[in-house]
């Protein structure tokens, strides 16, 4: 019996030639739950597949399913006179958020345009340049608990953002990003 084994060349950033016998593209929320759950909670999530090196050669594949999240989705949740709340898929490619921020007038991210990732990355390492840091702007995240098998909203607060950390960095595989709440302020004029 020959088994396909699949190049995850495309999915990371450096061009690395690494293999698995199992790929997901994640597109919707509802799959989530199944993919792990069949998966019996081990698998390798990539949003962008920047800022990892995967080694993984022909003769030795990853083993457990590799999961892409493509969850993706920009909506404005609340238009107040001076401040929007926007909810962002975690499948969303890092700068393109960013240039949409800008074009928009939402201001908080200017100085983290950029960066290579998804938005579904940003809150674990809790990504910063010039003196701002995503955790200025993120309200809240909204992720699958692999654990408690249960989509849970955690706040701000909870993320326990510190300089380049947060509560996600030594838990990834516990969570699974779905979509970030980010609170901007308006741009009044651009210099």
């Amino acid at each position: 019996m020959t088994q396909n084994i699949l190049n995850l060349k495309r999915f990371n950033t450096l061009g690395l030639n690494a293999y698995c016998k199992s790929l997901e593209i994640l597109e919707k929320e509802q799959d989530i739950k199944t993919l792990i759950k069949d998966s019996n909670d081990k698998f390798i999530i990539l949003g962008e597949g920047s800022n990892v090196i995967l080694d993984a050669p022909i003769e030795s594949p990853f083993e457990v399913p590799v999961f892409i999240n493509r969850l993706k989705g920009i909506t404005v949740r609340k238009n107040l006179k001076q401040k929007v709340i926007v909810r962002c898929g975690a499948g969303e490619n890092w700068n393109k958020f960013v240039l949409w921020t800008l074009e928009n007038k939402f201001g908080g991210l200017e100085c983290l345009a950029g960066i290579p990732g998804s938005v579904g990355a940003a809150p674990i390492q809790n990504i910063g340049a010039y003196g701002s840091e995503v955790c200025d702007v993120i309200e809240s995240v909204y992720v699958y608990d692999v654990k408690r098998n249960l989509a849970i909203s955690i706040s701000n607060k909870d993320c326990d953002f510190g300089y380049r950390t947060s509560v996600f960095r030594n838990q990834t595989l516990s969570f699974f990003f779905i979509k970030l709440y980010h609170n901007f302020c308006r741009l009044l004029s651009f210099y």
